[in-house]
């Protein structure tokens, strides 16, 4: 991990420490426990079995130097300022449901990096090229994993297909850029999905609640609604 990383999910962690005390708080469930468990159990099957894919993944017809791209947007120094920015422009430009998207999307990838980033130097693993010592998890594989899955909670299945897919393409191309191990990126994946799914979704204003969904009366006696949202 760059000092760079480090140093932006640190001032980071400053503006936001209240809301992440919170969220890591929520981390510590038993349920999120039995997701790690199970994480790590497939991570140790991939590296008992077949972990280095980078000579496999060399030269196929269907991929084409993914890691060109997802080095880029897996990073902690591309994906974390964008979303201050764009917490930063909803803010500034009084666009609430842009604020709260960008408080959400940095949130997790902060709290992404506060897991990944110590169990990286305990670890100390070899990555596949040798570079350093940082392999395990994939920190790119758990950023992009706690995105997708923040994006489906927030904003439904059918908008985290995509997000999805480029948390898929971003695995490869670190197992093909000779930057990972399958058990890194199932282990990043892992704590991605994980922290995607605990970090708390940001109160909607009472105008975004307007907007959002329409809650006409179906029964004035019983007091039944009938909600239909609108995103």
């Amino acid at each position: 991990m760059r000092l760079i990383e480090i140093l932006m999910v640190l001032s980071a962690a400053i503006v936001q420490n209240g809301d992440l005390a919170h969220d890591g708080q929520a981390l510590t469930s038993r349920h999120n426990a039995t997701h790690a468990a199970l994480g790590a159990s497939l991570a140790a099957m991939a590296y008992n079995t077949h972990d280095n894919w980078h000579d496999e993944l060399q030269g196929e017809w269907y991929i084409n130097h993914p890691s060109q791209v997802t080095d880029v947007y897996g990073s902690s120094s591309f994906n974390l300022p964008v979303a201050i920015s764009l917490w930063t422009a909803g803010t500034l430009t009084g666009q609430p449901s842009l604020q709260r998207l960008g408080n959400g999307l940095t949130r997790t990838l902060i709290l992404t990096q506060l897991v990944v980033g110590p169990i990286k130097f305990v670890v100390h693993r070899r990555r596949p090229d040798a570079s350093d010592r940082f392999s395990f998890p994939s920190g790119h594989a758990a950023n992009v994993f706690a995105l997708a899955r923040y994006v489906q909670r927030d904003f439904g299945t059918t908008a985290s297909l995509l997000p999805y897919g480029l948390a898929v393409t971003t695995a490869v191309g670190r197992m093909e850029g000779g930057r990972h191990y399958l058990s890194d990126v199932i282990m990043g994946a892992s704590f991605g999905l994980i922290v995607g799914s605990t970090v708390h979704l940001p109160r909607c204003t009472p105008a975004e609640e307007r907007r959002l969904q329409v809650l006409p009366m179906t029964n004035p006696a019983t007091g039944l609604r009938l909600v239909l949202p609108f995103r």
